[in-house]
Order: C-alpha cells, then sequence, then structure tokens
C-alpha cells in the first residue's frame, strides 16, 4: 500500500469519526427539545388544570355567598314581621309529665379530608359564612347545585355557542319552575266557600280563631328561586370586581401545583407568583426574581380568564432545576452515546496505528528486498561472465562430464536471475517507482516472440499449441518488456502446472474497443476456494509434499499489477482437473 493512499485511508476515517459525532451531538439534541417540549406540555397542562380549579372554587364561594346571604335576608324579613305583628299573652299549655324538654340541637361538624392533603374540605353544618373564595370553611353544595356547575363550565369550554345553549336551558328551566311554583301556591289556598272550611266544627273553629288571636300565622319561608340565584353567580363570577388577592390563597395555591405536577409526573422544587394587572407589580411571589426572569423563565397562565373584563392577572411558575432534571432523565442517552464515541474513537486508533505500523514493516520488507536483490545480482552476473568464459578460453575441447556441469551452472543461474528481476520488479511495484516505457505494441507478434522463447519447454514435453490470431486491431500502447513478461509468465505456468499432455490454446480478438487474449490449458486445474487467492504475492497452491513446480509464487501477482498498470483486466476460470482459462483485455492503441 502507498503512502499516498494511506493518507487518503486515514482521511477518510477522520471524517467519518466527525461525521459520526456530529451525528451522535445532533440526535442528543433533538432528543433533548423532544424532552423538553413533552416538559412544557405537562407543566402548561398542569398550570391550566389549577387555573381551572381556581375559577371552580370562586364560583362554589360565590354560590354558597348568595344561597347565605338570602337565606339571611327571609330571616331577617320573618323577624320584621313578627316584631310588627301584636301578640296575645295565653297561658302556655301543660306539659305531660311523661314528656322531656326538647333541647336544642347542637351543630355538628363533619371535616372530610383529602387522603394525600391535595385539597381540605370542612363540611360544616352550622350557620357560619366563608369569608374567602379559597377559605376551607364552606358548605358542599346540593347534587342540583353540582350539576349547574359542572354544566356551566361544559359550557364555557364549548365556547359562544356553549354558553347560548346553556343560557337557554337555564331560561327554560325558569319558566317552567315559575309556573310550577305559581300552580302549586294558587292550589295551596283555601277558598272562603270550600268543603274543607264547612267541615269544620264550630268548637274547633272557635279554639282555631283563639289560638289564631294568640299568635300570627306567619307564611312559611320559600325557598329562593334556584334560577334566579344561579344567574346572579353567573353574573358575579363574570363581571366580578373583587381584587385579586382576596381570590387567591398562597398556601392552596402551592397545594394545586404541587399535586397537578406531581400528577404529571415532575417532582422537582419549583416557585410561583401571581403578577397584578401591572406587569412590575406582584401580589405575591416564593422567590426574589427579578420581573424580567420571571417573564422570560417562567410558565404563564391567566388567572380567570372567563370574567367578562379580564384583569390580566398571571399564575408564574418557575423551574430552577428544569435544565438538570431534563437533562438526569437523558442520563441513559448520554451514556451510551458517549460509550459509542470512545469505543469507535478508540478502534480508529487501532487502525491507523496498525496501518501505519504496517507500513513501516513494509517499508522496511521492501528496502531489504531491495539490497538484497541488488546484492545478488552481481554475483549472478559474474557467475555467468565465469561459465561463459571457461566456454571460450578453453583451447581443447572441454570433457563430456565438464561441459555438462558448465551447462547446467549457466541454466541454473539465468533461471536465479529471473527470479532476482522478479523480486526486484515486485519491490519496485509495491513502492510505486515502476516507470513504463510506453510505445505502441503489436500483441499477436509479442505472443508469438514468448512463445519462441519458451519453445525447448515446450519441445520437451512435446507439447502442442493452437493458435487463432482473429484479431483485426492489435497494438497495444504499452511497456513491451513488462507486456512480454506477463504472456511468458501464464504460458510458462500452464507448461509447468500440465503433468499430463501439454495442450495450449491462444486465441485473440477485439472486444469494448480493446484486444482479448485467451490462454487455455489442461492441466490440474484450480479448487474454488484458490480461484480469490492466486493473485496475492508469495501464494503458492498446495501440492502437498510434492515440490516438483518450482517458484516463489510472484508470477501471477506481477502479472496482475502490470496488467492493472497498462488500463487492462485479467479473469481466471478453472476447474479442478479440468485446466484453467486466462482471459486478458488491453485497450488498443487506438483507443488508449
Amino acid at each position: 500500500m502507498t503512502k499516498r493512499k494511506i493518507q487518503i485511508i486515514i482521511g477518510l476515517m477522520c471524517v467519518a469519526m466527525i461525521g459520526l459525532v456530529a451525528l451522535q451531538w445532533y440526535w442528543i439534541r433533538e432528543a433533548k427539545a423532544i424532552r423538553n417540549d413533552q416538559f412544557n406540555h405537562k407543566v402548561a397542562e398542569s398550570v391550566q388544570e389549577v387555573v381551572h380549579r381556581l375559577e371552580k372554587q370562586e364560583m362554589r364561594y360565590l354560590l354558597q355567598q348568595r344561597i347565605d346571604s338570602e337565606q339571611q335576608k327571609n330571616k331577617l324579613d320573618r323577624i320584621a314581621k313578627l316584631r310588627n305583628t301584636p301578640v296575645k299573652k295565653s297561658k302556655p299549655a301543660p306539659t305531660p309529665a311523661n314528656r322531656k324538654p326538647t333541647q336544642k340541637p347542637s351543630p355538628k361538624y363533619a371535616v372530610i379530608i383529602g387522603p394525600h392533603g391535595e385539597e381540605i374540605h370542612y363540611e360544616i353544618v352550622s350557620e357560619q359564612v366563608p369569608t374567602d373564595a379559597l377559605s376551607p370553611n364552606f358548605r358542599i353544595m346540593a347534587d342540583f347545585q353540582q350539576q349547574i356547575v359542572e354544566e356551566f363550565f361544559d359550557a364555557q369550554r364549548k365556547g359562544a355557542a356553549g354558553m347560548d345553549a346553556f343560557i337557554r336551558r337555564r331560561l327554560d328551566d325558569e319558566r317552567t319552575l315559575g309556573k310550577v311554583f305559581s300552580e302549586a301556591s294558587t292550589s295551596k289556598e283555601p277558598t272562603a266557600g270550600s268543603p274543607a272550611e264547612r267541615a269544620v266544627s264550630p268548637k274547633a273553629g272557635s279554639d282555631a280563631q283563639a289560638h289564631s288571636n294568640e299568635l300570627p300565622s306567619p307564611k312559611i319561608s320559600q325557598e329562593p328561586d334556584k334560577v334566579a340565584l344561579l344567574r346572579d353567580v353567573m353574573q358575579d363570577l363574570l363581571y366580578t370586581k373583587r381584587p385579586i388577592h382576596e381570590r387567591v390563597n398562597r398556601f392552596l395555591l402551592d397545594t394545586l401545583l404541587r399535586k397537578e405536577l406531581n400528577a404529571n409526573g415532575i417532582d422537582i422544587p419549583f416557585e410561583f407568583a401571581v403578577q397584578d394587572a401591572h406587569p412590575q407589580k406582584f401580589i405575591f411571589a416564593t422567590a426574589r426574581i427579578s420581573s424580567t426572569d420571571w417573564q422570560t423563565k417562567s410558565y404563564k397562565a391567566a388567572l380567570f380568564p372567563n370574567e367578562m373584563a379580564p384583569t390580566q392577572n398571571l399564575l408564574m411558575v418557575y423551574f430552577p432545576d428544569q435544565e438538570k432534571y431534563i437533562l438526569s432523565n437523558m442520563g441513559v442517552l448520554f451514556g451510551g452515546s458517549g460509550t459509542l464515541i470512545l469505543v469507535v474513537m478508540g478502534c480508529f486508533y487501532l487502525a491507523v496505528s496498525t496501518i501505519i505500523r504496517q507500513k513501516k514493516m513494509s517499508d522496511i520488507k521492501t528496502d531489504f528486498i531491495n539490497n538484497m536483490t541488488h546484492e545478488l545480482k552481481t554475483p549472478i552476473s559474474t557467475i555467468g561472465l565465469a561459465v561463459d568464459m571457461a566456454h571460450e578460453v578453453s583451447t581443447e575441447p572441454a570433457p563430456p562430464k565438464m561441459s555438462r556441469y558448465l551447462g547446467i551452472i549457466q541454466e541454473e543461474n539465468k533461471r536465479l536471475g529471473v527470479h532476482v528481476e522478479k523480486v526486484l520488479q515486485m519491490a519496485m511495484l509495491e513502492k510505486g517507482e515502476v516507470r513504463l516505457e510506453r510505445k505502441s505494441i503489436p500483441m499477436q507478434d509479442l505472443i508469438s516472440q514468448a512463445l519462441n522463447s519458451l519453445s525447448m519447454q515446450i519441445e520437451k514435453r512435446d507439447g502442442k499449441v493452437d493458435l487463432a490470431f482473429e484479431a483485426d486491431h492489435d497494438l497495444v500502447y504499452g511497456d513491451e518488456i513488462h507486456l512480454l513478461n506477463i504472456l511468458k509468465n501464464l504460458l510458462d505456468n500452464a507448461i509447468k502446472y500440465s503433468p499430463n499432455q501439454l495442450l495450449i490454446n491462444i486465441q485473440t480478438s477485439n472486444k469494448n474497443n480493446g484486444i482479448q487474449i485467451v490462454i487455455q490449458d489442461e492441466g490440474v486445474g484450480l479448487k474454488k476456494e484458490q480461484l480469490s487467492r492466486i493473485f496475492e504475492t508469495f501464494y503458492r497452491v498446495p501440492t502437498g509434499d510434492v515440490h516438483d513446480v518450482k517458484g516463489f509464487g510472484l508470477g501471477l501477482s506481477y502479472v496482475r499489477k502490470m496488467v492493472l498498470a497498462h488500463q487492462g483486466t485479467i479473469q481466471v476460470q478453472s476447474k479442478l482437473g479440468q485446466g484453467s482459462t486466462f482471459t486478458l483485455w488491453f485497450p488498443t492503441a487506438m483507443e488508449a
């Protein structure tokens, strides 16, 4: 791997790492925004519920005040009539001996306390009148009163159409109740000549007259008109002029807020305040915060929003630890993201350090191979020169054995030189230092040249070569030496890996603006799992304990790299026991 490729890989890994961190940060921000919206929704819902309950409590208070006022008025009217009526004194009726004097019932007190302390209601059966809308001392409304109150709030939620329907229903009920009361009062008044009056005996009549002279017969106090009473309460609620500090209670407001927030899963400390119509003035506040902070950092809701003339009083709720609370609920998310980023960064560091270390080792190996091959080329050249001199200097014919030995030395020296040259070329390819001397090369002539150089080996094996040159354009713009080495390596492998009858088929044709060369043999073939590795450096097909095929595993690796250097392609097809087929393709000189 070249230094340039390593730099590109490290650069891409850095970009991927930065992108991953950016995506994680964006994801965390989005998750935090969602949690913040959920928190805002819960708080807004809780505050609106508290405002609704305050308004409901105010209506109960006004209704109770009206009922008590009407009852007090009726009592005062009765007392005034009793004072203006003359009373005759009479002897008190004798009390039976066995009858005990009637005792006045003592006031009964029924206390109702919520199970969690959220709302405390005291039901007092007495004549006490509450003095505050949120005071815990008030009477429990009757069922019909509670039903009318609920209908009123349902109508408010439905808007103007709901209020119109509510008022029409109340007016219909008022007319119906008025008609019923008038008929009942008419039917209960006795006439002068009624049979009931005539049926009364004279004695009874005289006794009744005597009693009537002793005490006046006041009318039975009727209950106040309930529809008119509710109408007055509605007017008081919609057009009330009571000061805001008389309508809210600090401690009960704290209880209601705490209850609603806990019901929505929010159990962190909070501060609240009630703002007057003037933005800078507060009725009360539980924390000393500037008015600007209250306006910008708090959740606001209008108090008593259904009044016809709203006073613009606001309930403000502020959470000092809101940010900390939201972040604490995202601990698992932060921990998982941080762990993932650390793991990726660790893998990134290990990968980069491994690549750099392998690159250093590869450079050391390449330098060693270069030095070794250069050192080996000198003695190889010296041996070859010595053998040639031995053949030429001798005046007398050399003995047969000597000639044979000199021939073996010369052949093996040439083979060693070829291997050393291959190693040197591979090292230069690894470092990217190979420079191709390009020119137009006729590939069909180059194939013939490669076959001529290997003709001795083919003849020794009694081999046969079938040629089919069908390409009309065979000029390739490339390096002649390397192209020749490509062909010789493939033909040499076909010869070495054909243990039986040697048969090589070579075919050329023009395809895809280039020349295609097919070299086919009928040798031992390759297994499927070996095909993906034959182009690796120093890889050789395992043959067990048999080492009849010599080589270093550099031939096919060199072939592939040289083909790619000429912008060509190489493919292989092989089956075990049926031989192999190598297909080369190079762009022709006209298209190169």
